[in-house]
């Protein structure tokens, strides 16, 4: 281990698919019982896997059609089991600091089904206990067992062999497993094996799949944005190499935990290899992230190059960089409203214009014409006028002649 890491306090324990190889005790042990946050999620992902394996339920089963008290028929009677598994099923987290106020599973279900749903199930990816204690209500509905705690240990702790392992307090089954390095292993060995509880191979290909990668508008933790390539499986975290980040490339998955306590699994080919880095601090994962990073090229058989390597838990800079693209493109597509009005506009006043011009053309072709009949009316006239002058000019002069011819005779 680098000498940088010298003053944490912190256990190590690296394995493959037949067990243990390689452990480090640097301040804990590796048989010490730290509280294992987040890194519950994943075993508890496993749990609900094993009630389907029992068909208790389907990943696409509704969850009105589990608890009795779901009977809204807003987007909360769309909620699936697998979009709480993927945090997507569009619950807001618990109001008080995110925390429930109830003291037992059933009873936070219940509170975090009282928030309502905000988005539609599938859209929208939030990190939050809401989700994995209304699966610790499925839990306890589908298999009969008097609390979640029950529930863990007939599907994961007794299958592994996991001794002194339990869900205390409120059992949160997204936070609250109390587990040394040394028993959560086993768990992970199996789950590295593909061997655990008789599950099929298929039910670990599934919870490793990045679930959030279709659908999901947008990846965000505590307010702050994911890197590209980081997304949620079934109660787990799922690293890509690539943006395509398919079943054929490097399988790198974690559950961490707020305290640091960070099980991660990495496969390739035939190859599977785990590692678990346990701390027990307040905002321990960064530092457990930067050590697992260290030990990573000497513990993993391959290169992870591709994956995202910061802001494992989201960053303000992500979430800015994000939200001026996002005003930037608002900006764009309001341009190009406007644009589009104003070539829209110009396009009505050349219209108008046309329309005026053929206008003035048709009064012009009318006053020309109005003109013409006017003058032919006027020179009509005149003739008439001049006609009657001459004649009566003729009749004065003949009346003079006669006049004369008269006075002549005299």
């Amino acid at each position: 281990m680098a000498k940088k890491w010298e003053k944490e306090v912190f256990a190590v324990a690296v394995g493959d698919e037949e067990g243990t190889c390689c452990t480090i005790e640097h301040g804990i042990k590796q048989s010490d019982t730290l509280s294992l946050m987040s890194a519950s999620k994943m075993v508890t992902g496993y749990v609900i896997l094993g009630l389907v394996n029992e068909g208790k339920l389907t990943l696409n089963t509704l969850v009105k059609d589990i608890l009795p008290w779901w009977t809204a028929t807003d987007l909360r009677s769309k909620v699936r089991v697998h979009h709480l598994l993927e945090n997507t099923d569009g619950l807001p987290t618990f109001k008080i600091f995110g925390m429930c106020t109830q003291k037992d599973v059933i009873g936070c279900a219940k509170e975090a089904y009282g928030r309502g749903v905000k988005d539609e199930p599938g859209t929208t990816f939030t990190y939050s206990e809401t989700s994995f204690y209304v699966l610790g209500a499925i839990a306890i509905q589908v298999s009969g067992l008097p609390d979640y705690n029950a529930v863990f240990q007939k599907y994961v702790a007794e299958p592994s062999n996991m001794y002194g392992c339990s869900f205390t307090g409120q059992q949160d089954p997204g936070a609250m497993l109390q587990c040394s390095t040394v028993e959560y292993a086993k768990f992970l060995r199996l789950v590295a094996a593909r061997a655990l509880n008789g599950l099929p191979k298929s039910a670990f290909v599934e919870a490793e799949k990045p679930r959030t990668k279709k659908g999901v508008k947008s990846m965000a933790m505590f307010g702050m944005g994911l890197p590209q390539k980081q997304e949620y499986g079934l109660g787990l975290w799922r690293m890509c190499a690539t943006k395509s980040c398919s079943d054929d490339e490097i399988v790198y998955v974690h559950s961490m935990g707020a305290n640091g306590f960070i099980p991660s699994i990495y496969r390739l080919g035939g190859t599977s290899t785990w590692l678990i880095v346990a701390r027990n601090v307040l905002n321990g994962i960064p530092k457990s992230m930067d050590i697992l990073r260290d030990l990573q090229p000497q513990a993993v058989p391959f290169s992870l190059a591709g994956v995202p390597t910061d802001c494992e838990m989201g960053c303000l800079g992500l979430t800015l960089k994000r939200g001026i693209k996002k005003v930037a493109k608002k900006i764009g597509e309001t341009v190009k409203k406007i644009g589009k009005k104003i070539k829209k506009g110009v396009r009505k006043i050349k219209k108008g214009v046309r329309k005026v011009k053929e206008g003035v053309k048709k009064v012009a072709k009318k006053v020309r014409k109005g003109a013409k009949k006017v003058v032919k009316k006027v020179t009509k006239g005149v003739k008439k006028v001049a006609k009657k002058v001459t004649k009566g000019v003729k009749k004065i002069f003949s009346r003079r002649r006669r006049t004369a011819k008269r006075k002549g005779k005299r």
